[in-house]
C-alpha cells in the first residue's frame, strides 16, 4: 500500500507531460496513440481545456486502422463523446452486425444495456427482412402487357425472380443484401419472359414501399436509445462542453 501515492504521483505526471507536449507543439502533427489521445482527452476535461479536447477526438476519428465501433462506444461511456459522425456509424454497424458476432470481451466493454438494444434492434431487424422476402410486390399490367399475358407469364416469373434473387438474399445468415440495394439487384438480373416494362413496373413498386424506410427507422431507434444511456452516464456533460468541429 506504501506504493500507491507514488503510482497516483506516475499517473498523474504522465497526463501532465501529455498536456504539455501539446501545449508546447501545439496543433502541429502529433504521432499520438489511442491510449495517449485517451489520456489526453481525461487530462484536458480535468483541466478544462475544450479546445483540446476537441483536437484529440478529431485524431481519434481519423486514425488508421480506425477505433472498432466497439472501442466507440466503449470510449463514450467514460467520456463525453457524442458527436453524430462518432457514435451513429458505430450503432449502425453493431446493429447490423447483431450480438452474435460480438466476443465476451466486446459484450464486457459494451455493457449489458447497450447489448440488449442492439439484440433487440437487430431481432427487429431480422423480422422484416423475413416478412419482406415474403412480400412480393403486385403490379398490374404495363401498357404494353396484356392482363392474361401478365398473370400466365410475368407473374409466375417474377415471383420466381423475387425469391431467387432477391428473397433469400434478404435473410443469407452470412451476407444478407442490404435493402438499398434491392433495385439494382433486381434490374441487373435477366428479364426471361418477363416484360421490361412490368419489370420496370414492379421496381418502382417496390422503391415506393416502405420497406426501404424500416430498417433506417429500427436503427435510428436503436441510436437514440443507446445515446440518450450514455449520455444518463455522465454528470453533467454540459459542464465540460467541447465545441463543435
Amino acid at each position: 500500500i506504501w506504493h500507491t501515492p507514488y503510482i497516483i504521483i506516475f499517473i498523474y505526471s504522465m497526463r501532465l507531460a501529455v498536456i504539455l507536449t501539446y501545449l508546447i507543439r501545439s496543433f502541429q502533427t502529433l504521432a499520438l496513440s489511442p491510449d495517449m489521445l485517451i489520456m489526453l482527452l481525461h487530462a484536458s476535461r480535468w483541466l478544462i481545456m475544450p479546445d483540446c479536447s476537441r483536437w484529440a477526438i478529431d485524431r481519434l476519428k481519423t486514425l488508421d486502422p480506425p477505433l472498432s465501433a466497439v472501442d466507440r462506444l466503449g470510449f463514450t461511456a467514460t467520456l463525453p463523446i457524442f458527436d453524430a459522425d462518432w457514435l451513429h456509424p458505430a450503432i449502425n454497424e453493431l446493429v447490423r452486425m447483431g450480438p452474435e458476432k460480438l466476443s465476451g470481451k466486446d459484450m464486457s466493454t459494451l455493457g449489458g444495456r447497450i447489448v440488449g438494444i442492439i439484440r433487440a434492434a437487430h431481432s427487429l431487424i431480422l423480422r422484416e427482412r423475413a416478412r419482406i422476402s415474403q412480400s412480393i410486390p403486385d403490379v398490374p399490367p404495363s401498357s404494353d402487357c396484356r392482363p392474361p399475358r401478365h398473370q400466365q407469364v410475368c407473374v409466375p416469373y417474377w415471383t420466381e425472380l423475387w425469391w431467387n434473387i432477391v428473397g433469400r438474399r434478404l435473410i443469407d445468415p452470412d451476407d444478407p443484401i442490404p435493402l438499398s440495394e434491392v433495385a439494382d439487384l433486381v434490374d441487373r438480373s435477366p428479364s426471361g419472359e418477363l416484360r421490361s416494362s412490368c419489370k420496370s413496373l414492379y421496381i418502382q413498386a417496390w422503391q415506393d414501399s416502405t420497406a426501404l424506410t424500416v430498417e433506417h427507422q429500427i436503427i435510428d431507434s436503436a441510436i437514440k436509445s443507446i445515446v440518450a444511456y450514455l449520455r444518463s452516464l455522465h454528470m453533467a456533460p454540459d459542464e465540460f462542453a467541447i465545441p463543435a468541429s
